[in-house]
């Protein structure tokens, strides 16, 4: 299938030969902790014993060509979801203190808490070409990507689709681009939204990507966010407004009312919506009138 308003190829993950099952209860199934490394067409699930743990972990690597890619993670060799006490109970990968890696072409799915965790110090990772699903399963504060205290990273081209956990999370994160990917059917507990940026610094940037069927809103911007640019992107069909510049976090407060002068403050300076009044047609081109009060 295709993913985002570009319609950008999702390639198929191969089913693989080698499967990789807890039966321990070990904290770890593939830990990373040297330069250079590729983990490659494999199936693994079933490991993790707390929130630093998971089925792959990437902890204090100096290095840009760690790759994660081919791989079906939390689920079965054929993708199915192993149920119950046999899940992954905690992350799918989980990256800590290693900088500038690649997970690309992943089938990630019902992993008790996030699909994808880049946590403090994982800067510059690329996010490109995964499926995530059904995430979340014991910790749905617990995003299908979830970004905490990292910067730079590119996440482009997956499909975000059927998860307990909410899409994408840029908490306390800085300069995120999300791009061309599909979000859709997600969050369902306690945070509400495709996604959020909480407390984000340096300049985000949310583009091209299909965003519906979302509990909540499509695009949060909340807390002490101030710069998120969230343009050419299909939103509809969400349970709460598109664009939600809140003054709550994680689940949104609908609507905030244009001020005069567009002189408040708040996330993205709680910016003014266009009020539009009127829209024609002579049958070739779609005119649209309105204005837009704002210091931006």
């Amino acid at each position: 299938g295709t993913v985002g308003v570009g319609n950008v190829a999702l390639d198929q993950v191969a089913r693989p030969e080698l499967e990789i099952v807890d039966g321990a209860g070990l904290a770890v199934g593939l830990d990373v902790a040297a330069p250079d490394t590729a983990v490659r067409n494999l199936a693994i699930y079933g490991f993790g014993t707390g929130t630093q743990t998971g089925d792959i972990r990437i902890q204090n690597v100096d290095s840009t060509l760690t790759v994660i890619e081919r791989n079906v993670i939390g689920m079965t060799a054929d993708g199915a979801d192993p149920g119950g006490g046999s899940r992954s109970q905690y992350q799918g990968i989980y990256v800590d203190g290693a900088d500038g890696g690649l997970i690309r072409n992943n089938l990630i799915g019902y992993t008790g808490y996030s699909g994808i965790n880049l946590n403090l110090g994982a800067t510059g990772w690329m996010i490109a070409d995964n499926e995530i699903r059904g995430v979340g399963q014991t910790n749905s504060g617990w995003d299908a990507v979830n970004l905490v205290w990292n910067s730079g990273a590119t996440i482009v081209g997956n499909l975000i689709e059927n998860n307990v956990a909410p899409g994408i999370d840029v908490a306390l994160g800085s300069n995120a681009l999300i791009e061309n990917n599909t979000i859709r059917g997600n969050a369902s507990a306690t945070e509400l939204f495709g996604i959020d940026f909480e407390d984000a610094a340096g300049t985000n940037t949310v583009r091209w990507n299909l965003i519906s069927g979302n509990t909540g809103a499509g695009v949060l911007v909340s807390g002490t966010t101030a710069s998120v640019q969230v343009t050419e992107n299909v939103i509809y069909g969400n349970t709460g407004v598109g664009i939600d510049l809140s003054s709550t976090n994680l689940i949104g407060d609908g609507v905030t009312l244009n001020d005069p002068g567009d002189i408040d403050s708040g996330p993205n300076s709680f910016q003014n919506f266009p009020v539009l009044t009127g829209a024609a047609t002579n049958g070739t081109t779609v005119t649209i009138a309105g204005s837009l009060e704002s210091t931006a």
